[in-house]
């Protein structure tokens, strides 16, 4: 059948004079649109080794190309070479084409993710248990799992400085301020009983109080803080104005702690970081492995080399999927761009899912508003998947729901003979006071239950569900 795009389809698919920014919701059409601007651009005279195709999965790269050769069965020897796969296929393909100057073995293998995960999860566990966890972090179990969060996200933006210099040196603790400003405050005269029965109680426990203080112990310093605190926010009026500096001494006092205490996890998780990070790059030497942080990682790197660059001579790089990808992972197409490829992103930021993976959807917004300064944004509204009655209701719905936040609304039109019928279902969950995890779980098997009485009544072949974005 042959294929009649759209407005907006069709300006998406010729916009190939300068970058463009697609925001293109559920069943738009965008793969579609990839295909043909693909087959319009080899259409005016580019070579496949001068367009990048880059797609969120291997699956997603295998549909483009059967759908290419499917419009044009000639293409099946071109298209052997072409560059359309997952971003982490073009970085492996860079790094085993320069491993010298990636000053890696040109064995290398490329570690499946859960052996990654397994190896860097015994190299945390061994680093942590010769380094004993400040009490700040819980247990040691506790201490591996941030440090293996931290670590696979700072990668993932391609952060290497694990251990920072703080802006200045720690405040002194103002212990002598302290006590001057206390005994000038229990001289005061109350004015209410209030203020009478506080000020009597301070000057019992102000010789105890003193001398926890004194000690240079920062739990004990807190304790009688706290009391200090408690006791003088009971006074108020005239007099507690008379004590507003004494309140905000407190206050300052207890933060000098609390950075102390920070001061202290932040420069015990630095050293741990770096040195999981050597250790890890170590273990996976020795095995000749590499993981797809690696790959991005060192792909960046090389691309800044610009004999390494020209070895890749795209003048148009597409990118499917924009709202997940990760701040490296821009660093390496504003690469490609930096050569004078022409940037094709197609993306939605209500989608964004993969943030628990890095992704970061102000990776998208952010290169939607630098296209817009030079390209063009375009929107793919037509709905070619779904009833209007449901179009109707989402665009009521989430238009108000998304209203002022970041990644915004654009509103659906339909393109399908309305269905005359109830087409959505509202499932409340009774969460109210269960944890979230407790709450998404109810919510699952919530739907869960609907989709089986759906289909075990016989009337219906497909479902789609819509899960709650706004809590449980």
């Amino acid at each position: 059948m042959t294929f009649e795009p759209t407005e907006r389809q069709k300006e998406a698919i010729t916009t190939i004079h300068c970058p463009v920014a697609v925001v293109a919701g559920a069943g738009s059409g965008k793969t579609r649109v990839l295909v043909e601007r693909y087959l319009y651009l080899l259409d005016q005279g580019f070579s496949v080794e001068e367009i990048a195709a880059i797609t969120f999965t291997k699956k997603a790269a295998q549909e483009m190309k059967e759908r290419l050769l499917e419009a044009r069965p000639e293409l099946t020897a071109r298209l052997e070479q072409a560059q359309i796969s997952t971003i982490d296929s073009l970085c492996q393909r860079v790094v085993q084409e320069h491993p010298l100057q990636a000053r890696i073995d040109p064995r290398f293998r490329v570690a499946e993710e859960w052996e990654a995960r397994l190896l860097l999860a015994e190299v945390i566990e061994e680093v942590v248990r010769d380094a004993q966890p400040p009490g700040e972090l819980g247990t040691p179990a506790d201490a591996c799992s941030l440090v293996q969060d931290l670590y696979e996200q700072m990668l993932r933006k391609g952060d290497l400085r694990f251990q920072r210099p703080f802006p200045g040196p720690l405040e002194e603790f103002p212990l002598t301020e302290l006590e001057r400003e206390v005994e000038q405050a229990l001289r005061l005269r109350p004015t209410t009983a209030r203020q009478e029965e506080a000020l009597a109680e301070l000057n019992e426990e102000w010789p105890y109080l003193r001398e926890l203080l004194r000690m240079a112990d920062d739990d004990l310093r807190l304790e009688a803080m706290e009391v200090l605190d408690k006791q003088f926010k009971r006074i108020t009026g005239n007099l507690g104005k008379q004590i507003a500096d004494l309140k905000d001494l407190i206050a300052r006092a207890k933060g000098i702690i609390i950075e102390g205490r920070a001061r202290i996890v932040l420069s015990y998780l630095g050293q741990v970081l770096e040195r999981v990070h050597d250790l890890y790059t170590e273990r996976k030497r020795l095995g000749g492995l590499v993981d797809f942080n690696d790959l991005e990682r060192l792909t960046c790197e090389l691309l800044q080399d610009p004999q390494v660059a020209a070895d890749y001579p795209f003048k148009h790089i597409m990118v499917d999927e924009f709202q997940d990808t990760n701040p490296l992972q821009k660093r390496i197409v504003d690469a490609f761009t930096a050569q004078g490829a022409l940037l094709f992103v197609v993306g939605d930021p209500k989608q964004s899912i993969y943030r628990f993976r890095g992704a970061d959807v102000g990776v998208f917004l952010q290169t939607e508003q630098e296209v817009r300064e030079v390209g063009r944004r375009i929107v793919l509204d037509t709905n070619f998947r779904s009833t209007p009655e449901l179009i109707n209701f989402c665009n009521q719905f989430f238009g108000k729901l998304l209203e002022g936040e970041a990644v915004g609304f654009e509103p659906s039109l339909g393109n399908k003979p309305a269905a005359a019928k109830p087409c959505v279902s509202i499932l409340e969950t009774p969460a109210e006071g269960l944890p979230m995890d407790e709450a998404r779980e109810l919510e699952a098997e919530q739907i869960a239950l609907k989709i089986r009485e759906l289909v075990d009544s016989g009337r219906w072949t497909s479902l789609r569900i819509f899960p709650s974005c706004s809590g449980p």
